[in-house]
């Protein structure tokens, strides 16, 4: 069940900035050839790295998310894709922004128990955050 949400929201995200790739993409010609294959990567690394994100983890998802930790908590290795931690580790978590020049953008996926309208009790709920975010 969780993947097919991680599936659902990798592809929903991929349609959206594709959109927004084609749309910067009339603007800055460059841009709009490097942005789409880009985002493809990014979404595809996150798809296959992050599918085991648990209920109240944080996944490293692409190439440039910085995280702080708690200080009195020894921090786990979070700094290549695919790595996990637990949220109480975290003091922050910022992916960052695009950067067409050097192929690197911030992709992060949490996975929290929230109470949310139309969830389960104790159900875990999937976001992922694209760069320049916090």
């Amino acid at each position: 069940m969780r993947r097919r949400y991680l599936v659902f929201l990798i592809t929903a995200a991929l349609l959206l900035l594709s959109y927004g790739a084609l749309q910067i993409g009339a603007a800055q010609p460059n841009l709009g050839e490097t942005c789409p294959a880009l985002v493809a990567e990014a979404l595809d690394t996150v798809g296959q790295r992050c599918a085991a994100v648990n209920r109240n983890e944080a996944c490293y998802g692409f190439n440039q998310v910085r995280a702080s930790f708690i200080e009195s908590v020894t921090a786990p290795r979070f700094t290549a894709p695919g790595d996990l931690t637990n949220l109480t580790n975290l003091n922050s978590i910022s992916p960052q922004p695009l950067n067409a020049a050097v192929n690197e953008w911030g992709v992060a996926v949490l996975n929290l128990q929230a109470n949310l309208p139309n969830t389960l009790p104790g159900q875990g709920v999937i976001f992922m955050l694209l760069g320049d975010t916090s």
